[in-house]
C-alpha cells in the first residue's frame, strides 16, 4: 500500500498508493541511466551514457535533475523505456509522453506548479501532463 519516496537524515518517508490520485498514470520506476544531452529539451532525444543503466530516475522538480545528476529515463528499447507504474502494470513509454518537458508545469487551474515539496524544491502543485507526480 505505500512505496518508499526519500530518506533523508535517517527519516524514510512513505508515499500511500492512496495519496496517488492517478496511479495508472504515474511511472514508479523504469529503465534509466545516466543522460549524456540532459540540455535536451526533448525527452525522446536523451542518449544514455554507456554502463549507467539504473532504475530510479530523477524528476525535474528534484534538486539534482539539472546537470548534476541527469539520472532520466531513456528510450532503451526500440524507441521506448520500460516503466512499472504505481498501479502494478508494465509497459514500454516513450519517454516523451511521461511529461519531463513539461516542467514548471501548471495546474488544472493555471497556477505555477512545481512538484513534491519532500525534495525540497517543489510547491505541491502538479501538472496533469506529468506521470511522476504525488498529487493528493
Amino acid at each position: 500500500s505505500y512505496s518508499s519516496w526519500w530518506a533523508d537524515n535517517n527519516k524514510l518517508y512513505s508515499l500511500k498508493m492512496s495519496s496517488i490520485e492517478r496511479p495508472v498514470d504515474t511511472v514508479a520506476f523504469a529503465d534509466a541511466g545516466k543522460v549524456q544531452n540532459p540540455r535536451e529539451l526533448n525527452p525522446d532525444k536523451w542518449v544514455e551514457v554507456k554502463g549507467w543503466q539504473l532504475v530510479y530516475f530523477l524528476t525535474p522538480d528534484h534538486p539534482d535533475f539539472a546537470l548534476n545528476n541527469p539520472y532520466r529515463i531513456v528510450n532503451r528499447h526500440n524507441n521506448r523505456g520500460n516503466c512499472a507504474w504505481a498501479d502494478g502494470h508494465a509497459e514500454a513509454t516513450r519517454v516523451s509522453t511521461i511529461g519531463f518537458q513539461f516542467y514548471p508545469g501548471k495546474t488544472s487551474k493555471g497556477e505555477v506548479a512545481k512538484g513534491d515539496s519532500i525534495v525540497g524544491m517543489g510547491n505541491d502543485k502538479y501538472d496533469p501532463r506529468w506521470k511522476w507526480a504525488r498529487e493528493k
